[in-house]
């Protein structure tokens, strides 16, 4: 897994959600066990953490 992806995935827990590996992706769950947001389990291209980032701000899943 990717040093960055990790270092997201720590930003996710820490505000109560739980990420579950599923296969080549991440599914982000609530408390409720809803899958909320989908992570890619292999990020590509030069841009790909500012976009993630960027997505999971807007749907309040980071701060």
């Amino acid at each position: 897994m990717d040093k960055e992806l990790r270092k997201i995935i720590k930003r996710i827990e820490a505000n109560g959600f739980v990420v579950v590996p599923g296969g080549k992706h991440f599914k982000v769950q609530d408390a409720a066990g809803n899958t909320v947001y989908t992570l890619p389990g292999t990020p590509s291209g030069q841009v790909w953490r500012v976009r993630l980032l960027s997505e999971l701000r807007k749907r309040g899943i980071i701060e």
